[in-house]
Parts: C-alpha cells; sequence; structure tokens
C-alpha cells in the first residue's frame, strides 16, 4: 500500500489517511491536520471565523492606515484633484436640464394616471386609518423607509409594504416577466 508524508505533522501515512482531491490526487495534510486547522479556522463559541475575528481587530488600525495613505496622495495632487473637481460640477451643470427633466416627468404623469390614483388612495386610505403601514419592510423586514407596492393597480388598497432596495427588485422582476427589459 502507498504511503505519503504529511506536510504539517511530518507523519509518514498510508493513504487512507487523506482525502483524495482527484482521481490520482491527495491533499497534503492528513485528515487529523485538516480537521485540527478546520477547528482552529472556526470556534463555535464565538460564532465566526477566525479570519472575521482577525478583521475585526485590524479595523482601526487599516482604517488608520488608509487614512493616512488618502492624505499623503491628496497632498501630493491635490492641484489634480480640484480641476478634476471643477471639470466634473462643470459636467453635472451641463447635464441636468431642468426644463427636459420636468417635459418627462409630465409626460410619465401623463401616461401614468392610474399608478398615481392609486399611489394617491393608498396614501389616503393609510392617513385615514383604513390601511394600517407596519413599521418595517414586509419581505426583508428591514425598518427603513417604506414605500407603497402595487401588485395591480385597478385594486389600489391592496398594497404591500415595502423599503426601497425591494420595491426596486419587485418591479424589475415584473418588468422581466411582463417582458419590458
Amino acid at each position: 500500500m502507498e504511503k505519503k508524508v504529511c506536510k504539517k505533522c511530518g507523519a509518514t501515512k498510508t493513504l487512507e489517511f487523506f482525502a483524495k482531491r482527484s482521481k490520482e490526487k491527495y491533499h497534503t495534510y492528513c485528515q487529523e491536520c485538516a480537521n485540527a486547522s478546520a477547528r482552529e479556522y472556526y470556534t463555535p463559541e464565538l460564532g465566526r471565523r477566525s479570519w472575521e475575528r482577525k478583521k475585526e481587530n485590524n479595523h482601526e488600525r487599516v482604517k488608520e492606515q488608509n487614512n493616512k495613505a488618502t492624505k499623503k496622495y491628496r497632498a501630493k495632487n491635490i492641484d489634480w484633484i480640484r480641476a478634476k473637481g471643477r471639470e466634473n460640477a462643470k459636467n453635472r451643470e451641463q447635464k441636468y436640464d431642468k426644463e427636459k427633466a420636468l417635459k418627462w416627468v409630465r409626460k410619465w404623469q401623463k401616461k401614468n394616471k392610474h399608478k398615481l390614483n392609486a399611489a394617491a388612495k393608498a396614501r389616503r386610505a393609510v392617513k385615514l386609518g383604513k390601511i394600517i403601514k407596519p413599521n418595517y419592510c414586509q419581505i426583508c423586514g428591514d425598518e427603513a423607509k417604506l414605500q407603497n407596492h402595487h401588485h395591480d393597480y385597478s385594486k389600489p388598497l391592496e398594497v404591500i409594504f415595502v423599503c426601497r432596495m425591494c420595491h426596486g427588485l419587485m418591479d424589475r422582476v415584473r418588468r422581466k416577466y411582463e417582458g419590458f427589459t
């Protein structure tokens, strides 16, 4: 029977003590050393992996190093950074055309009156107490600012309250299902 030397403990053992990697290849550590390494990597009493603990412990030190590096970079390249900031500000001003945006909004509102009416009816029902608005997203449970989501705009009082992320996800799924994207 073939034998192999464990790279960790240095013991010579038969191949049955090594886990298989492929048909003919075996791991470099014996099963005992692999198990010990796994136990060292994950501690159940803390419920976290060791690299997560190390990351947590090093967070402040890394943050401080990053701040130093950022300050050093900014001091070295301040002229370029300021020029780039001015250029970006000009581009933002040029890209945003208020009248064009208002025109688009008016067009959308005209096309989607049924959606606006459903949203208004739902808001009114919440205000009057006909619909009770929860304090958390009904999908993920997050306590963020909630939005009304209608599955069917012809039934304006059938609403679920979701966070912005879940609302966007649900709308993307609906559009994909309906063949819009």
